[in-house]
């Protein structure tokens, strides 16, 4: 199954979707690379294995949320389809990140062809997340210090 089509029944030229990438976080050298793939409220509709990026091989996961628990991810990059208006979705996206300490600078306007590889812009810090069973990903950043809450 190629990258395009993930989405299985939802097609990714009618709806606004992020697609990131990620490398799940292990105490080995070896990347395992995954893809999320995130709807307008910004919650998993679909995740798979890249299983070969150079023959574009991608292993649709079943059980999601299930199967992801305990796992952590790191973000390599975002894709957007240029087609559609995908501000709200970026934007919504960006808060997020800046929630957990991780801020977004120098976002392309949409007539750039940045757009289309680097449409959130430069990020301040690594970013990890995890996948609840919610289908919500939770947001990590080295950037926040930890504090005692009363």
């Amino acid at each position: 199954m190629r990258p395009a089509d993930l989405m299985g029944i939802m097609t990714i030229k009618d709806h606004p979707i992020l697609v990131i990438n990620s490398s799940l976080v292990t105490d080995k050298r070896e990347a395992q690379l995954y893809e999320f793939v995130l709807g307008e409220d910004l919650r998993l509709l679909e995740c798979a294995y890249v299983e070969s990026v150079s023959n574009g091989v991608v292993v649709p996961l079943r059980n999601e949320p299930w199967s992801l628990r305990g796992l952590l991810f790191e973000l390599n990059h975002v894709r957007v389809n240029p087609l559609l208006d995908n501000t709200k979705i970026l934007s919504d996206f960006s808060v997020l990140l800046e929630n957990s300490g991780v801020y977004v600078s120098n976002p392309p306007s949409v007539d750039l062809m940045a757009m289309c590889f680097k449409p959130l812009g430069e990020l301040s810090n690594v970013v990890r997340f995890y996948v609840t069973i919610h289908r919500e990903l939770v947001f990590l950043s080295s950037s926040v210090k930890l504090r005692r809450v009363k």
